[in-house]
């Protein structure tokens, strides 16, 4: 779904009357977009196939995005996104979805990052409550930041430094992409995991987390007269950078 969402984003619609709050509408084959006044664009695909229904936030920024150094840092902020908000407290993210019958998680690559949630289609608002809340409000402590530090490096030592394929292949784009930001391994450099501070993920996370810069999809049993007000009423006080 994300990667024909996301070439679906090149095509060109039809502009529609534009309801309050809305910049932007278009459709193409059956996919309607939305682009709010924050510059967030949201778009609803409906299947009514299921009583379910998927929401995918994609941040346009990954480990191609990182400065110098910094490697992992894409990666580590994805992992820190779980770690609470003043509302939401470190690990209830998780904890509310599946206590609602639905499952969530999240991963990185070199170009997005990615978070979504699978739930029943009358909880709709609910984890779309749970992600405008931490598109805006994260809280990170250094305690937090260390853990989770040894975390993605247990990760790295499991899927990478113990898989000789990986590493072969970690090393092949190295030495293929020379000065490219791709010859790095969206999980980072070792001892570049090891540097990175909590005032290092908050400015990346300001610099990228915001609604200009991400697209949100709806998907399954929606509909998107019912999906719209929501997405507005929740989406759009999001202040736009």
């Amino acid at each position: 779904l994300l990667g024909a969402t996301l070439s679906f984003l090149s095509i060109q619609g039809f502009a529609l009357n534009l309801p309050k709050g809305i910049t932007e509408v278009t459709q193409v084959e059956g996919i309607t977009e939305y682009r709010l006044d924050n510059g967030l664009r949201v778009l609803f695909a409906p299947d009514a196939s299921k009583p379910t229904t998927t929401v995918n936030m994609t941040y346009l920024v990954g480990s191609r995005h990182e400065n110098y150094g910094q490697t992992g840092m894409a990666h580590l902020l994805e992992h820190m996104l779980f770690k609470g908000t003043p509302t939401v407290p470190d690990g209830a993210f998780s904890q509310q979805v599946a206590r609602n019958g639905g499952e969530d998680n999240a991963f990185t690559t070199y170009d997005y990052t990615a978070y979504f949630q699978n739930i029943a289609k009358d909880r709709l608002g609910l984890v779309m409550e749970l992600e405008a809340d931490r598109m805006r409000n994260l809280t990170l402590s250094d305690a937090q930041v260390a853990g989770e530090i040894n975390v993605v490096l247990e990760e790295r030592h499991q899927r990478v430094d113990n898989n000789p394929a990986a590493l072969l292949g970690e090393r092949t784009s190295a030495l293929l992409f020379l000065n490219s930001p791709y010859r790095r391994p969206v999980i980072g450099w070792e001892h570049e995991i090891r540097g990175l501070t909590r005032s290092q993920l908050l400015a990346f996370y300001r610099q990228w987390y915001h609604p200009g810069n991400a697209i949100v999809v709806v998907a399954g049993d929606v509909n998107v007269d019912e999906v719209r007000p929501l997405a507005e009423r929740i989406y759009g006080v999001i202040p736009a950078a």
